[in-house]
């Protein structure tokens, strides 16, 4: 899952393990979430933005001043089984 390319080729196979194991469901979507938060957090620097963002994929769903305040939101949006898909980090 290092790259864009590896992902695409070995798509199929992604799927099966997931339908096969919820649990790497949710590793794989904080996978994603690591892989697209270097870009992210390229770019909220970029607009001088600090704090704690959560994120599913490539998609920012909260963020907050503090871890604490964060988990609060994510628990505020998200399904509970859903709240392991989430990676969080801080600038």
């Amino acid at each position: 899952m290092k790259s864009e390319g590896n992902r695409e080729r070995y798509r199929e196979e992604i799927e099966r393990l997931q339908r096969k194991n919820h649990q790497l469901k949710a590793v794989y979507h904080q996978e994603q979430g690591r892989y697209f938060s270097r870009t992210l957090k390229k770019k909220l620097k970029e607009i001088d933005a600090t704090g704690f963002f959560a994120v599913i994929d490539d998609v920012i769903i909260a963020n907050a001043p503090s871890k604490k305040e964060l988990d609060e939101q994510i628990a505020k949006i998200l399904p509970e089984e859903k709240n392991r898909w989430v990676f969080q980090f801080k600038i």
